[in-house]
């Protein structure tokens, strides 16, 4: 949970302040969600790793569809 509230946070954010993305972004962004995964894991290692699967792809489908729509 509290990765995905840094996560939908930091999203909002930069779609509140910029209409575009670049490849960098998309990078930086997939980069700081695998920290954040990695961070949690190591904080807590008895505890079960949030499923993120999905959003470890996110950055594949930015580059397939854009960013989302504000």
């Amino acid at each position: 949970m509290f990765v995905f509230i840094n996560l939908s946070t930091m999203c909002s954010i930069v779609y509140k302040y910029f209409r575009t993305i670049t490849e960098i972004d998309i990078i930086k962004g997939d980069t700081l969600l695998r920290m954040a995964v990695k961070t949690f894991c190591e904080k807590f290692p008895d505890e079960e790793a949030p499923n993120l699967h999905m959003a470890l792809h996110l950055k594949d489908d930015i580059r397939r569809f854009g960013p989302a729509p504000v």
